[in-house]
Formats: structure tokens, C-alpha cells, sequence
């Protein structure tokens, strides 16, 4: 009851108060977007694209030893269990608010302009949802920021390439091993071969499993490199 409660004042607060902060619902400043000062300041910031990269490939080598890391891997922060962030995630990803989405990805953009700069991908390429989970949520999130994304860039967004053809269960609370076999083949490209370097976005970072398997997949079709764009990145990975 109290979940329901709290899951319906929040659903208030993101729709009677556009300019209030999403994270502690405070009035937002001018000078603010979506989320306040202070809340930003209790994020866990990855400082540069080069930290954010070389967190991601400890990943890889942990969890996908078999996998190449991504040439680069735009970050913005590390989520913490129960922490301001992984709240406005939740939002985000369950509750609707799509501006949420928005504002992540040209904020990625910001970020990351610099280290893409000099090698811009090709395009840029939402990790897809399963059709039948898309029905549950109405909306696929990554694709929301990987559009934001994209034009912030000025890059081409290829939403239907790739495709999630198995449907899985939630991964939380899984092992790593079990995220890994549980997405075991679950992505393909549709259409004709792809090339060249891809640019692929996703909310968030656990394990890696999903994007590893998203990863093989583009590779298997011809994807020279694949970079990361992401929002956050689990502090702690479970093995």
C-alpha cells in the first residue's frame, strides 16, 4: 500500500510540477534543468570519458572476459542501491516521465562531445526492448535518450536494426553468470548488414550482460567498433 502511495504522489509531483526537481521536488532555479544543484552534487559523477571508459572495460574483463570493451563509454555517473539517482532512474524507466529521458540524453551529449569529436560514429543505436515488454511499458527509455542523444550530436538514429527477439525475465537479483545466460542470444540485426562504428545507448550498467550480447551481436553483422553511451553504472557489480 505504502509503494502504491508513494508511486502515485510521485506520478503527482513529475505532472502538476514540471519545474520542481524530479529527484527531491524543490522549485527549480533558472540557471536549472530537471534536476537541482544540490541533487546533482549527491551524484556519484564520473569526472572524464576516459574514467567512465576504463570502469566499463573492468567490467568486461570481469564479467565478459570473451567480449572486446567498447572503444569508448560515456558514463555519466556510478548508482548506488537507494540513492537520489537510482529514484529519478526509476521514474524514468517505470513511471513515465519521458522528459526525464530527454534531459539524460543531452546531458550524455554534453559530456561526451569532446571524446567523440575526433572519431564521431556513424549513427546511434538504442539497445531494444522485446516487443511484448514494450506493450507492458508503453515506451522503450534508451530509445528516448539515444534520441536526445543523436540530435544533440547532429548523428543519424537507427531505431530497427537492432532487434531483441527473446523475450527474458527481469534481471534483477540475478548473478552475473545468470544475467549472462539469461540473454544468452537474444539480440539480432534485421535488414541488411551494418558497418562501420556504432554509438550504443542504454539507461543503465549492471553486470554488462545486456550489452556485451547487444555488443556480439552488431559485431556478427559486420560493426567494426562499438562505442557506449549510458547513464549510469552500477557501483558494485554482482558476481
Amino acid at each position: 500500500m505504502m509503494r502504491a502511495r508513494e508511486r502515485f504522489l510521485r506520478q503527482a509531483l513529475h505532472l502538476f510540477y514540471p519545474d520542481a526537481c524530479v529527484s527531491c521536488g524543490t522549485l527549480l532555479q533558472y540557471s536549472e534543468e530537471m534536476i537541482c544543484s544540490r541533487c546533482l552534487q549527491e551524484f556519484d559523477a564520473f569526472s572524464t570519458v576516459d574514467a567512465s571508459t576504463a570502469a566499463v572495460t573492468k567490467v568486461f574483463r570481469a564479467h565478459h572476459p570473451s567480449v572486446s570493451p567498447p572503444v569508448r563509454a560515456a558514463v555519466l555517473y556510478r548508482f548506488h542501491h537507494h540513492d537520489r539517482l537510482q529514484g529519478v532512474l526509476h521514474d524514468m524507466k517505470y513511471l513515465g516521465v519521458y522528459r526525464i529521458a530527454w534531459y539524460f540524453g543531452r546531458a550524455i551529449a554534453r559530456y561526451g562531445a569532446g571524446a567523440f569529436s575526433n572519431d564521431l560514429p556513424e549513427m546511434v543505436m538504442p539497445v531494444p526492448l522485446h516487443p511484448l515488454r514494450i506493450a507492458e511499458r508503453t515506451y522503450n527509455q534508451s530509445a528516448l535518450i539515444a534520441q536526445s542523444l543523436a540530435g544533440e550530436l547532429g548523428l543519424p538514429l537507427c531505431s530497427d536494426a537492432l532487434i531483441r527477439r527473446v523475450y527474458t525475465s527481469s534481471q534483477t537479483g540475478l548473478t552475473a553468470a545468470e544475467r549472462h545466460a539469461n540473454l544468452r542470444g537474444a539480440f539480432e540485426v534485421h535488414g541488411s548488414a551494418l558497418s562501420g562504428h556504432v554509438l550504443l545507448v542504454d539507461d543503465v550498467m549492471t553486470t554488462g550482460s545486456t550489452i556485451a550480447e547487444a555488443m556480439s551481436a552488431l559485431r556478427s553483422s559486420g560493426v567494426d567498433r562499438v562505442s557506449l553511451a549510458i547513464v549510469a553504472l552500477a557501483a558494485r557489480s554482482r558476481i
